[in-house]
């Protein structure tokens, strides 16, 4: 029986190994190639394109992220970035982090994510991102926690959460991202073989399924310039809903150029990072193992149960649904989001929320907490989130905006 906290010998130098690893980690992250990621996946400055890039992928129809004429006359007086955008400035955080190591004697590591991903994500956004901001990125300490369940029966879980920090070049924090990671680590010995799984099929659509999505999409409606003032919000306020798809590759292809992820050709990338290339036993092609968001036959190779929309695609699903909402003048605070099943390529998904409460913040900010989750055209709720929103008070509106 394994208990929360009391370890043994090798299970203590386990963890030191891994508190030196993750220590490693802290301080400002570079943009030199390491042995993880050996070709860059930064951009440091919010170019006008990148932002454009991004736009188009998150949210094409709100003209504040890219017409300049529209935006100039915003609370913001020109174009911002959409909700996110810390992706496209350093897509994917420390990458060691994932691959801590457990030696035989305290057990086998147990890696879900090829039959399962479940992530949790916690954004706070702190300040708009203008055109030509630059940015240097600061990792703070992860953090391991103890997990396990207090079950006879349980296995020891450890909990890993990395935290970023984004600062501009007015030495601003504009926005800090948190994500953890559950470690299952299995009795020594235990048998990792993955069992076979029944692969999701792809869902079929009539005519009149497509004709449904397009109303829902129609219907939606981006409020713009229309201040929301925060006196007019009751709690059990429904969003109007939002829709993405059928989400196909095409639509994962445009997300990873929104971010700049796609940056080398396969030949390039077998040879750089072999450890993140699949090959197809049938066909010997080599295959990146993010094609996992691409490509129905990847994913079988990969062992997984589906095929899976990309978590970007989520968030931006969600943060259209609450900017949709709130208006220009609004501002998203933070957003802390859970994903709790895959996404067969091919699926539609919809966002929808209602208004949890409202408030009047220490330092005087109006405030409105947003339950919001994402509803798949197979009928279950896939992903939960907690959204708050800064909007103007009709009492103070110039200093609701800290505008003194």
């Amino acid at each position: 029986m394994v208990v929360r906290g009391v370890y043994t010998k090798a299970e203590e130098a386990m963890l030191a190994e891994w508190r030196e690893r993750t220590d490693k980690l802290v301080g400002w992250l570079g943009e030199i190639p390491s042995e993880e990621v050996p070709y860059p996946v930064f951009h440091r400055v919010a170019s006008k394109d990148l932002i454009l890039h991004m736009a188009y992928a998150a949210d094409y129809w709100n003209p504040l992220w890219r017409d300049e004429s529209y935006a100039r006359n915003t609370r913001w007086g020109g174009i911002i970035a959409p909700p996110f955008f810390q992706q496209c400035i350093s897509h994917g955080g420390p990458h060691s982090i994932k691959q801590l190591k457990v030696p035989p004697e305290v057990g086998v590591l147990e890696y879900g994510e090829g039959v399962l991903m479940r992530m949790r994500e916690d954004w706070e956004f702190l300040k708009p991102i203008y055109v030509n901001d630059s940015f240097k990125v600061w990792v703070g300490r992860p953090e391991i926690e103890d997990v396990t369940m207090p079950e006879k029966s349980a296995n020891r879980k450890f909990r890993i959460t990395y935290e970023m920090s984004y600062i501009n070049q007015r030495n601003e924090v504009t926005g800090i991202f948190r994500t953890s990671r559950t470690h299952t680590i299995l009795p020594p010995g235990t048998e990792t073989k993955k069992k076979e799984v029944k692969f999701a099929k792809e869902y079929v659509y009539t005519r009149e399924d497509i004709e449904a999505i397009d109303n829902v999409f129609d219907a939606e409606e981006i409020r713009g310039a229309r201040i929301r003032w925060w006196e007019d919000v009751n709690v059990g306020d429904e969003l109007k809903p939002v829709v993405m798809g059928p989400v196909t590759a095409w639509d994962q292809v445009v997300e990873m150029q929104g971010f700049g992820v796609a940056v080398l050709p396969m030949i390039e990338v077998r040879r750089q990072t072999p450890g993140r290339v699949v090959i197809d036993p049938v066909t010997n092609i080599p295959h990146k193992t993010m094609g996992f968001h691409l490509s129905e036959r990847i994913s079988q190779v990969l062992g997984a149960y589906s095929s899976n929309i990309m978590m970007n695609t989520l968030q931006h699903l969600m943060g259209r649904l609450v900017t949709n909402w709130m208006g220009d003048d609004g501002f998203l605070r933070r957003i802390n989001l859970l994903k709790l099943n895959n996404h067969p390529l091919g699926d539609t998904i919809f966002g929808r929320g209602k208004v949890k409460n409202k408030y009047i913040s220490a330092n005087g900010e109006y405030l409105v907490d947003l339950d919001v989750w994402v509803e798949t055209i197979r009928g279950y709720v896939s992903d939960v989130a907690t959204a708050t929103v800064s909007l103007i008070s009709k009492e103070t509106p110039l200093r609701s905006m800290g505008i003194q």
